[in-house]
């Protein structure tokens, strides 16, 4: 990779910051080349991406580069770039957002709810299959409508709602589970061998879907948030990269078609296969 940060750069990080805001306003795919070196030169700075406008696949690009979070300038509040600061870099022990729980403080955990980050669930998902022979289930969730219920409801709610689903997550799998931002969270095991996977895999995301989509109580409220899992299964010689980005498709594609469904998209398979669970309240 060609050298892309300019030599000024390093003088202006120069004492070390806590975190980097990267402006995405520049031409072509140089803000996605100087994201990456950035986050090689600077592996221990949290580089947070930021731009006016929403673009979902700028969004994927960004985070895919390393960018530890994507913002949008005009949905930007004050409180709300106070809590994104506070995940981002390790906080003093004044500065915890829930002082009568614990936060998580190691590099490999996630602050907010003590799942692997982003960045260590990468490297164990690479590990992983450069190691084993067999194929790998990877699950990508997140609810539906979570910004929204942040907007009307505030950051400290969103933030207890992304506790309880790591939680209710944590309950159904034992394996390597991360949080990859805001209300997404990804999940990879090792399904038996000599059996279909897709098959043994359709009760356990009915089981999940049916937790998640629980209300929610939060200060004598109840709050009912669908969600939606895509699903990647791997094939020999098939990269991180790869299998994370199915599984997100997988999802996206999942949630344009219904709430509260999973959907399968296998790496030798372009065609995906939608799973809609209608959820029956009384």
């Amino acid at each position: 990779m060609s050298p892309v940060i300019p030599e000024h750069l390093n003088a202006i990080l120069t004492p070390r910051p806590d975190v980097i805001f990267l402006q995405t306003r520049l031409p072509g795919h140089y803000p996605i080349l100087l994201l990456q070196q950035l986050c090689q030169q600077y592996p221990d700075i949290p580089v947070i991406a930021f731009e006016h406008t929403f673009s979902r696949f700028r969004n994927q690009s960004f985070i895919a580069a390393g960018a530890r979070e994507y913002l949008v300038a005009s949905d930007l509040t004050a409180d709300r770039l106070k809590r994104i600061i506070r995940y981002s870099v390790k906080p003093a022990p004044q500065l915890q957002a829930y002082p009568s729980e614990p936060l998580y403080s190691t590099p490999q955990n996630d602050l907010l709810t003590g799942l692997q980050n982003r960045h260590y669930f990468y490297t164990r998902l690479c590990d992983t299959l450069n190691s084993s022979q067999q194929s790998i289930a990877l699950l990508n969730i997140d609810l539906d409508g979570f910004s929204r219920f942040n907007h009307l409801n505030g950051s400290q709610a969103g933030d207890r709602i992304v506790q309880i689903l790591a939680q209710r997550i944590a309950n159904i799998f034992d394996c390597d589970i991360a949080r990859m931002g805001a209300d997404e969270f990804s999940l990879f095991y090792l399904p038996e061998q000599n059996r279909d996977t897709e098959t043994d895999l359709k009760p356990v995301c009915e089981a999940l879907l049916a937790s998640l989509s629980e209300p929610y109580q939060l200060n004598n409220q109840e709050f009912t948030l669908p969600c939606s899992v895509g699903i990647s299964i791997s094939r020999q010689q098939q990269d991180a990269d790869s299998i994370i980005f199915q599984a997100h498709q997988a999802r996206l594609q999942a949630k344009q078609r219904s709430e509260c469904s999973y959907n399968f998209l296998p790496a030798a398979c372009r065609t995906p296969k939608v799973n809609i669970m209608t959820l029956n309240r009384t």
